[in-house]
């Protein structure tokens, strides 16, 4: 049988009377500090990573949307930011990533917010409340909201990594992520070694005018060795009352009233400058309206002139029909470019059709959507006219085509390196011989990039040497600001890209059939589903493409 000695020895030392007498020795307290620093950080990038990942995993629909424009606009914001650079500007995903994506955008913000909040207002956020520690204000009470901003975005995050930043971008760094992060990381490392020469005050809080002390943690396993529950009485030993001098308060009135003729004499000057301010003000507005109406009704005079020379009841002289149409080519009225497209589409006189083309050619690269729609309108016009109709009705049309074609194939030539990001899609821009309709597309040794081209017929196009890629502004190659065509669906049937650059670009399920790709840059390309059937790639460089 067992001893009751040794029994009642066990069960006074499992008593709660005992456990008082258990010492424990919590971690140092820049440790928890920094453990506190970590768990917020952690439960932000957890809030946002796993909805993202979510999303990562659901996107296989067969049916995808287009990506949320909020998420779209922020993730294009971030990669112009830190130059990650985009190859697909309009991205399609499932419905169901658009929500988890949608989430991971709201989550951090929420979890956030609800930190930066407990933080203005008890001066502890979820962590540094399980860590034991607290950040106040010089006397001692929560920080508020101010002082919580100017720690938090401005002295924590803005200015650190605002030099960090500029360092990058100023260094020639960019954009290389791994050296933004080292100095993101030395940064910060050197506003918390501020604490050093501070005690408990790291250079956020200076700024701020905050420190962080030491509390009891919430977390507990044994609350009798975290309160004296014997001398329960006898805790609060000493209290101290300070009386503060309170600052006056500046008085208007009575500032007034102690110094009138100053008063006077600065209130005098206040209204006169305003009266004159004013004055002068609407007499500048009234004569910059006055001459820009008078403007305006020269350019409205000009352009009805102009006008009056085409209408069917002018004359029907031919020179002055052209010379109408030149003249409205190159007039800097927006006015004049749908009239000149709408002209072209009706116009049934081949000379007049040509010079219509001309002039639209003159006013640049604002005429490519209006050559755009009526390419579009034109080819579906020719399609359903191998059904039954007119020769001459199918030859006119076949006229109005060429001249869209040619005036969008002389505004890339002339204009090149100017248009990135002109919409010329499903348009026809492919080799017609039938008399007198030929047509073929010559743009040897052309800057092309930025230039959409999806689902855009050019077969037995003339590519000799011509980019599709090329750096932006900043002139780094492979970074968010690149000008990058997208070719994604284009018919290029015997198309000759001898030499052409095409690194980066957008090729999926481009027709390849019999292209004479000899010497092509195709690195990095994205070449899902593209067709090379009998395509001559000899010397063609495919490194890290995407077929």
């Amino acid at each position: 049988m067992a001893s009751p000695t040794v029994n009642r020895e066990t069960n006074q030392s499992q008593s709660p009377s005992s456990w008082h007498d258990v010492s424990s020795k919590p971690l140092p307290f820049w440790v928890r500090r920094w453990g506190a620093f970590v768990a917020e950080i952690s439960l932000v990038a957890v809030s946002g990573l796993i909805p993202f990942t979510l999303g990562v995993v659901s996107n296989r629909s067969p049916q995808p949307v287009p990506l949320n424009p909020v998420v779209r606009v922020t993730s294009e914001t971030v990669a112009a930011t830190f130059g990650i650079p985009v190859r697909d500007r309009s991205p399609k995903v499932a419905p169901l990533t658009n929500l988890f994506w949608s989430g991971a955008l709201l989550l951090p913000l929420v979890v956030g917010g609800w930190q930066f909040y407990l933080l203005a207002k008890r001066g502890q956020t979820l962590p540094k409340l399980w860590f034991g520690v607290q950040v106040v204000s010089p006397n001692g009470s929560h920080p508020g909201w101010g002082r919580a901003f100017r720690r938090e975005f401005i002295g924590r995050w803005g200015i650190p990594l605002g030099i960090a930043y500029g360092l990058w971008q100023v260094t020639g760094a960019y954009p290389n992520l791994l050296i933004l992060g080292v100095l993101s990381g030395a940064t910060l490392l050197g506003d918390a070694l501020i604490a050093k020469r501070f005690p408990g005050r790291t250079g956020h809080d200076l700024l701020a005018g905050t420190s962080v002390q030491d509390v009891p943690r919430i977390l507990v396993f044994n609350p009798f060795t975290n309160y004296d529950w014997v001398n329960e009485d006898h805790a609060v030993h000493s209290l101290v009352i300070s009386t503060e001098t309170p600052k006056p308060e500046f008085n208007l009135w009575a500032w007034m009233r102690q110094y009138p003729g100053l008063t006077l004499v600065i209130v005098s000057s206040a209204s006169l400058a305003a009266v004159l301010g004013t004055f002068v003000g609407t007499q500048i507005y009234i004569q910059n309206q006055a001459n820009r109406r008078e403007f305006q009704q020269q350019d409205n005079q000009v352009f009805l002139a102009l006008v009056n020379k085409l209408s069917p009841k002018a004359s029907t002289d031919l020179a002055q029909k052209r010379g109408a149409i030149l003249a409205l080519g190159a007039i800097k009225d927006p006015r004049a470019i749908p009239l000149l497209v709408d002209l072209l589409a009706q116009e049934e006189n081949p000379v007049l059709i040509d010079v219509t083309q001309q002039a639209l050619v003159s006013t640049g690269p604002q005429a490519l959507p209006h050559l755009r729609r009526l390419n579009q309108a034109l080819k579906n016009d020719l399609d359903s006219m191998q059904f039954g109709a007119e020769n001459q009705e199918k030859q006119l049309t076949g006229q109005r085509q060429q001249a869209t074609q040619r005036a969008i194939a002389k505004i890339l030539k002339v204009y090149e390196g100017f248009i990135h990001n002109a919409d010329l899609s499903r348009i026809d821009l492919g080799q017609n011989l039938t008399p007198p309709m030929q047509f073929t597309l010559v743009l040897e040794q052309t800057d092309l990039s930025g230039i959409s081209f999806r689902n855009t017929n050019l077969n037995q196009a003339n590519l000799k040497n011509s980019r599709f890629a090329s750096p932006g502004n900043d002139g780094r190659f492979e970074t968010f600001d690149d000008w990058v065509s997208d070719l994604s669906g284009a018919d290029l049937t015997e198309a000759d890209l001898t030499g052409a650059f095409l690194s980066n670009t957008l090729l999926k399920y481009t027709n390849f059939l019999k292209a004479n790709l000899n010497k092509a840059n195709l690195s990095k390309a994205d070449l899902t589903g593209a067709n090379f059937s009998n395509a001559q790639l000899l010397g063609s460089n495919l490194q890290q493409a995407n077929l």
